[in-house]
């Protein structure tokens, strides 16, 4: 069944279920926090910040091989459409919407994203770092493409907007 096809599930249900998964992110967040700012402390920031670009690099990259695994084991093309195909986070917690460019062509963006709520609420230092784990995914799961932020909240835009790209 595919997801235009299920079911709605009564407000109450949809918004236990949200509530839940961004509990969890929250966790997964301050989690993060707390690792920047020891990091910091006991690394000084530049190197704390090299460490934790590459440990999120890495776990990027190894999320990103879990979906080109799977994509793979159906027999199927390393493509975006494919790629979006795999559940990789949940399908609640954030909010999504459109962004329309000057070419008038309509794309999808996240405009709210629990992990950035987070990180705005404690001021988590490196915060932008964490988001290197879309284009470490979209780079282990296929190596001749990348991913990245073209509008990020955590930069000051209303909502955020990833493209992918031939690697040049």
């Amino acid at each position: 069944m595919t997801e235009n096809q299920k079911k709605p599930l009564p407000p109450e249900v949809e918004a236990a279920w949200t509530q839940d998964v961004r509990l969890a992110v929250r966790r997964m967040a301050l989690l993060y926090h707390a690792m920047t700012t020891n990091l910091i402390r006991a690394l000084g920031e530049e190197e704390a910040k090299r460490l934790t670009d590459q440990i999120v690099w890495d776990y990027g990259t190894l999320c990103g091989q879990a979906v080109r695994d799977a994509v793979l084991a159906q027999g199927k093309p390393l493509t975006y459409e494919n790629f979006r195909s795999i559940p990789d986070l949940p399908s609640k917690g954030w909010e999504h919407g459109t962004y329309v460019d000057e070419n008038r062509i309509a794309h999808g963006t996240v405009s709210y994203c629990p992990v950035a709520d987070v990180f705005a609420q404690y001021q988590t230092p490196l915060a932008r770092s964490y988001c290197l784990v879309d284009p470490s995914k979209y780079e282990g799961y296929d190596p001749e493409h990348t991913m990245r932020h073209a509008k990020h909240v955590m930069d000051g835009d209303g909502f955020c907007w990833i493209v992918v790209e031939k690697k040049n």
